[in-house]
């Protein structure tokens, strides 16, 4: 099996033509997107990606950046499970919440997503792409999937789950 090479995180400010508001999060004026990218020994790679609306960003790619790659370079790639665990439990001392936990999803999700681009996986992360080709998909929960109110675990969902109601 092929070992995590590197991890590259990404941080993109995207700022919005208008101004959102709400009683939550108050004035938005852009989303934050932060991107990981997991690389193995193989050359395959992982993508994964986390947003805001608009603040804390920048700490969720620090911890992507600083923290996690020396806690998961030369780890067996497609043990996620345990490499889930390993980082959570080496980041949450600085606080059960917040941006080493928020960092935790996009590396879930790109570690997930270098697994099911493997030949012969049964396991795939859902993605619009699979949506147009398979009827049904397997899913693999996240820890702030949007989709974790769809699925536990790992579970089959189809993709008429999230057809726009009429």
């Amino acid at each position: 099996m092929a070992l995590i090479k590197s991890i590259d995180t990404g941080l993109y400010r995207i700022p919005l033509t208008v101004s959102l508001s709400d009683s939550t999060h108050g004035k938005i004026n852009a989303f934050e997107l932060v991107t990981c990218r997991v690389r193995d020994s193989d050359g395959a790679e992982g993508v994964g990606y986390t947003y805001t609306v608009g603040r804390n960003g920048g700490a969720i790619a620090d911890a992507l950046r600083r923290e996690i790659p020396e806690l998961i370079e030369g780890r067996e790639a497609d043990d996620t499970e345990a490499i889930w665990h390993h980082v959570w439990w080496a980041l949450h001392y600085g606080g059960r919440g917040g941006p080493p936990v928020l960092a935790l999803s996009p590396l879930d999700i790109a570690l997930w997503d270098l697994k099911a681009r493997r030949p012969m996986c049964r396991c795939f992360v859902y993605s619009a792409a699979l949506t147009l080709a398979y009827p049904v998909t397997p899913v693999a929960s996240t820890s702030i999937s949007p989709w974790r109110r769809f699925c536990s675990k790992r579970t089959t969902i189809s993709p008429k789950a999230f057809a726009p109601s009429r």
